[in-house]
């Protein structure tokens, strides 16, 4: 069985629409993130430094204008490594009125001391990551742990599969790769329902370093 086939990101050709839809998923758990740091319901006269880490589009930094904290110096910086990327968060940034810069900044390799921030954020992206106990150790974390936990994805089919991946990365899908990806996935199984075994999730826990 030969290897799917590599994916490449057009970047000119991710429309507001593709983003906001990859957003329906994105969403949630970004939310879920600021709730649990506490950013979802806060009201401060102190000044707050987000790092959005490994960005991507943005999902973090827009729910965070969108919840409407009520937070007098509300300042986030967007990183991520793609410079494609970096200047669609440049865009959205100025046409949202977003209190944020966008910059290129390797999640592996963050150019700030730990104490630059308040809040260091990453959204949907540890388990992209080559090296998620470096991430951590970024962004001021030790005693690194990981748990490697695996389990099974149920599709209704490939044709269900590939018409939300198209929908979601058809700017990623190009010269040709939605074609050659809809053959791979029907010749690996089939055109029925099907299971994907071994999809493996990553478990990271850490303390974090007193400043």
């Amino acid at each position: 069985m030969s290897n799917p086939p590599p994916v490449n990101i057009n970047f000119a050709a991710l429309s507001d629409s593709d983003i906001e839809f990859m957003e329906l998923a994105t969403g949630p758990p970004a939310d879920l993130l600021l709730a649990q740091c506490g950013l979802s319901a806060r009201t401060t006269d102190t000044p707050v430094l987000v790092l959005d880490n490994a960005a991507g589009a943005g999902i973090v930094t827009k729910r965070l204008h969108e919840l409407g904290i009520n937070v007098n110096g509300l300042q986030v910086i967007c990183g991520d490594l793609a410079p494609g990327m970096v200047e669609i968060l440049r865009r959205r940034i100025q046409e949202k009125g977003w209190d944020a810069e966008a910059k290129v900044i390797d999640v592996l390799d963050i150019p700030y001391t730990s104490d630059t921030f308040d809040f260091i954020l990453t959204n949907f992206q540890l388990q992209f990551l080559p090296d998620p106990a470096l991430a951590m150790k970024e962004i001021g974390y030790t005693d690194i742990k990981i748990e490697l936990l695996e389990f099974e994805v149920t599709f209704a089919g490939v044709k269900a599969w590939m018409d939300f991946t198209q929908r979601t990365m058809g700017a990623m899908l190009v010269d040709g790769v939605g074609e050659k990806l809809d053959s791979w996935m029907k010749e690996k199984y089939g055109d029925g329902v099907f299971s994907c075994p071994g999809w493996q999730a990553l478990a990271v826990t850490g303390t974090a370093v007193k400043l």
